[in-house]
């Protein structure tokens, strides 16, 4: 018996010398994209990217981690948050992962990350932070990219208002004629054309289209006048944009007619 409570205290002592000493995970006190909190992340294409991270634990910090990764297809801007019928299809590749090693109980810290110029739309950044005894905590934000270079629609109202989830619904289809988008689709280098089309699936049921030739860098939506009829359904309502240097912006909204 007493060789058995022996090698039985014998294996309760390795166990507990085994157990993870430390299992607080780590935080982040703070963190800031260009001086912006996190209520709402923007930057500009082409231009440095400056995150500041402070991080804590209760004993020893190891490494932060900073993780990009592209939200695919449409995006909605601050400039027509609060009006969520058009939103800009996303463009262009910047997925990476960056590291780097931290110490003692606080830390704060800057990744510099330069943007491509080739780069539109909505991105999910991880920030990971790992402590010496192997604990990990992340979180992830939306940073929003704008660029500079593309067309560029400012939504001030849309008519009938469009639902929260952005849908614009029709009650008739004779009412078609009488939907406003008021705003304007801007360009500092100016258009080379503008296309305005609403589709089901694949095919184009109505299509306008609007050619510059004179350097015109404000095209005031009130212009998109629908004067068709076209049967209940639900459609895809998309702008496409091309100014004179060949950069194009594509937006989408979806109209539905009772």
């Amino acid at each position: 018996m007493a060789m058995r409570f022996v090698l039985l205290l014998s294996s309760a002592l390795l166990i507990a010398g085994c157990k993870n000493p430390d299992d607080q995970l780590p935080g982040i006190t703070s963190i800031t994209v260009n001086g912006q909190d996190e209520s709402h992340f923007l930057v500009s294409a082409g231009q440095n990217m400056l995150v500041d991270i402070e991080t804590n634990d209760n004993k020893a910090l190891k490494q932060v981690m900073l993780k990009l990764q592209a939200i695919s297809g449409l995006h909605n801007h601050s400039s027509n948050s609060d009006i969520p019928f058009l939103r800009q299809l996303s463009f262009g590749t910047l997925d990476t992962t960056l590291l780097q090693n931290i110490n003692g109980q606080e830390s704060n810290m800057q990744f510099v990350l330069p943007l491509p110029n080739t780069i539109s739309g909505g991105w999910n950044m991880t920030v990971g932070v790992l402590d010496e005894n192997g604990n990990y905590f992340s979180d992830t934000y939306i940073l929003h990219v704008h660029n500079d270079s593309t067309p560029f629609a400012v939504v001030n109202s849309v008519h009938p208002a469009a639902a929260t989830t952005g849908v614009v619904t029709i009650e008739h289809p004779d009412s078609l004629i009488n939907f406003r988008l008021q705003g304007n689709m801007v360009d500092h280098t100016g258009f080379d054309s503008i296309v305005v089309r609403l589709a089901s699936s694949s095919s184009t049921l109505w299509r306008k289209t609007w050619h510059f030739a004179d350097g015109t860098w404000s095209f005031d939506l009130n212009n998109i006048i629908i004067n068709d009829t076209l049967n209940s359904g639900t459609y895809t309502f998309e702008t496409n944009a091309v100014d004179m240097q060949g950069w194009t912006s594509i937006y989408r909204g979806t109209i539905k007619i009772n």
